[in-house]
């Protein structure tokens, strides 16, 4: 056989075996020191869930030149404000006070000509949190937040935050799930590498994470439907 011929068998037999170690890589990690062999997989299991608290910050401010008049505004605001979440099923015992603010500006009052008159403004702010279990109370006050505007209320930007506080309670089924799941992915490839599967020599948790249900485009904590998922990582000794 002349060089040639050797060479081109080389490239081929080098090709097959690579070829092989592709599909193994794709499907675990098999390590053989001696007699030990085993296999790496990974295990999924996620789970549908719910929150189970809402917090929702309201902040409402008033600005006025007398402080006694301000804070009668503020104190009619916050009744206004106070009504609408009850009217939306959230107690008072359910709605603190949280900071209240004041400070003041200058503002331009008059000008005449090159002339301009200022002013002393007092800005006078005031922090609210609702926060409830009845977490679709929540949703169903920050769809109707249009007729506190009607009544002269104008709240600054906030977004409620749905926490999912559970976690715990899903941890020992979910693990057990994602370990079912690592030996059945095992299982399959011990199968196509003629080997049984064996006792866990090693394994690594990963952390758990919560997500949006329905994708992954604002943040978690704005989604009352979450998912939560883990995913672990095993070594399951390969037996002949």
């Amino acid at each position: 056989m002349n060089k040639t011929a050797v060479a081109l068998t080389a490239i081929i037999c080098f090709t097959i075996s690579m070829l092989g170690m592709g599909y193994f890589i794709q499907n675990g990690l098999i390590n053989i020191r001696g007699n030990d062999r085993h296999v790496e997989v990974k295990g999924l299991a996620e789970r549908d869930v719910i929150a189970d608290i809402a917090v929702w910050e309201l902040n409402y401010e008033v600005q006025t030149d007398d402080l006694t008049q301000g804070r009668a505004e503020l104190a009619k605001g916050e009744k206004i404000i106070r009504d609408f979440l009850n009217a939306h099923d959230i107690s008072n015992e359910e709605i603190k006070l949280q900071r209240l603010n004041v400070y003041q500006r200058q503002q331009e009052r008059s000008r005449t000509g090159n002339t301009t008159e200022f002013g002393r403004v007092y800005v006078i702010s005031q922090s609210f949190q609702a926060s409830t279990t009845n977490v679709r109370n929540i949703e169903k006050a920050t769809q109707d937040v249009a007729s506190l505007i009607e009544q002269g209320i104008v709240l600054q930007p906030s977004n409620p935050r749905y926490i999912f506080t559970r976690l715990n309670d899903v941890k020992p089924e979910m693990i057990a799930e994602a370990t079912k799941n690592a030996r059945e992915a095992a299982r399959r490839f011990a199968e196509d590498s003629g080997s049984n599967v064996g006792p866990i020599l090693r394994a690594s948790q990963g952390w758990f994470n919560i997500l949006p249900r329905l994708g992954e485009d604002y943040g978690e904590q704005q989604a009352i439907e979450k998912k939560v998922r883990v995913i672990t990582t095993i070594d399951f000794t390969l037996l002949n």
